[in-house]
């Protein structure tokens, strides 16, 4: 029979007592155990890594790739970030074991949550930048709010929001660009001479 190993651990596939084990394990009993062998475990306030028995690793460094040394900072190291597979977004750090810093391009950490992973170039609330929002009815397309505002609404001054009210505003009246004549007003996005 053949041990394998298996998500909860290494285990005997059939009645008979195992004669062999994954690399690293012993048989048992029909089980395979690691760190000692059959009954034994760490001593000495060891604990059991890969198939060794080691000393726990001092703060703020981890054994992240079971070889027995504690060479992982995990207050620095972006891929283990304050844990061992913690992984920081693209463009951000591990500061104090918490991932910070300056997203990637086209990226933002708009929530704020140390993981850069919105998409400013597409995402309507975070439209090139983080808080950013698109007027209603726009989209955000390469950073840029496109589309159409609401009725009554437009994008005059190019800045990806629909500010202004067309229905009312002299200065766009029905459409951006268009001026109300001297003493008249804008009502319902046409030029009116007051009665």
């Amino acid at each position: 029979a053949e041990c394998f190993t298996s998500s909860t651990g290494a285990f005997c596939n059939s009645q008979n007592a195992c004669d062999r084990c994954s690399v690293g394990f012993t048989p048992c009993n029909k089980q395979c155990a690691q760190c000692g062998g059959c009954g034994l475990s760490c001593t000495g306030g060891q604990e059991c890594r890969g198939t060794s028995c080691f000393a726990p690793c001092p703060i703020n460094s981890a054994d992240c790739d079971a070889n027995g040394s504690c060479e992982t900072d995990t207050q620095t190291d972006r891929d283990n970030c304050n844990t061992c597979g913690n992984q920081c977004g693209p463009g951000a750090n591990c500061n104090a074991g918490v991932c910070t810093g300056t997203c990637g391009l086209n990226l933002g950490d708009c929530d704020n949550d140390g993981v850069c992973e919105t998409a400013t170039l597409t995402d309507r609330n975070n439209c090139n930048t983080c808080g950013n929002q698109c007027g209603p009815g726009a989209n955000c397309v390469a950073g840029v709010c496109v589309g159409t505002c609401g009725i009554g609404l437009a994008d005059c001054n190019n800045d990806g929001t629909c500010e202004t009210a067309t229905l009312t505003d002299e200065a766009n009246c029905g459409t951006c660009g268009r001026v109300c004549p001297a003493n008249q007003n804008c009502l319902l996005g046409n030029c009116f001479s007051p009665c």
